[in-house]
């Protein structure tokens, strides 16, 4: 497999200046929010603009990124992005965007959020071009997901039972034998960790996440 894990990208909005002490909120000031919410939604935003139904996503409205605007606008509050795009085999792709809210006008924390997209998704995945299994030559390979993340699998299931990993490569050598690459791995419980892809010729493992195209350390 092809795959490459591109570095994060941070894009800070604004620069907070001062800070001031956390502080509860009360049921009137949580009452006001939602009512100022339900007022620019009303007075501001536009259904297809600023909300609206994502297709393949339910019948349920959606607030859409302009829409989002409108309310850190509102709220007077600063969004910060990380974003992981990871690039698998066959042109697939994944998205892993992290956005911090902080208080523009103190620097507070205020929350955060965590969105995750893939290409190996049903709803988005192209449907053709599938593999034969190569074990009884009948069935066509699936991406299907486990417990430990995403694999290949016959979809004659359970009369076929041949499966493949998709691994996440990093495109960091192995510091060990210098010839395999770390891929991405769990355990029995679902910690993550990265393992040399020549194992079991190479036992090489971290727990650290390897970063940069350089070697990883131990």
């Amino acid at each position: 497999m092809n795959e490459q894990i591109l570095d994060v990208a941070t894009v800070p909005q604004n620069t907070a200046v001062t800070r001031a002490p956390d502080a509860a909120m009360g049921i009137d000031d949580i009452l006001a929010q939602a009512k100022l919410i339900q007022t620019v939604m009303g007075k501001v935003m536009q259904e297809g603009e600023h909300y609206g139904k994502i297709p393949g996503c339910g019948n349920r409205s959606t607030l859409l990124q302009p829409g989002a605007q409108k309310l850190t606008m509102t709220f007077r509050l600063a969004p910060e992005y990380q974003i992981q795009e990871t690039n698998y085999d066959r042109g697939h792709k994944e998205y892993r965007v992290i956005c911090t809210l902080k208080s523009i006008a103190s620097g507070n924390f205020v929350g955060q959020g965590v969105g995750c997209c893939s290409t190996l998704e049903s709803k988005y995945r192209w449907k053709g071009g599938a593999r034969k299994c190569p074990e009884c030559g009948q069935g066509e390979l699936k991406v299907r997901r486990g417990k430990f993340g995403y694999f290949l699998g016959c979809d004659r299931y359970p009369e076929c039972k041949h499966i493949e990993k998709i691994e996440k490569k990093t495109g960091v050598k192995c510091q060990q034998c210098g010839q395999g690459e770390l891929v991405e791995k769990r355990t029995r419980k679902g910690r993550t960790f990265w393992g040399c892809s020549r194992y079991p010729e190479c036992e090489y493992a971290t727990w650290k996440y390897p970063e940069t195209k350089e070697q990883a350390g131990p």
